[in-house]
């Protein structure tokens, strides 16, 4: 839908798309920590596993160069 928005030149599309890219940060940094702190808290459990820590944390990397540019050209729409 965000991706129709922008391509129709609508405001909602900027907004929407802006709200994604964000929260797809926000989620995978989210995941990261809550992963490596069950994983310390016990190395035991099959719901935590420190393996996945690292790939979480490089999704949130390449989500951050989508965002950069989001957000440098925000003002130019």
């Amino acid at each position: 839908m965000s991706a129709a928005w922008l391509w129709g030149h609508r405001a909602w599309g900027s907004v929407n798309a802006g709200y994604v890219l964000t929260m797809d940060v926000m989620e995978s940094v989210g995941i990261a920590i809550d992963q490596a702190f069950g994983h310390a808290a016990d190395p035991a459990s099959s719901a935590a596993s420190a393996a996945v820590v690292p790939v979480f944390a490089v999704l949130a990397a390449i989500g951050l160069v989508p965002l950069f540019f989001y957000f440098w050209n925000l003002g130019r729409r």
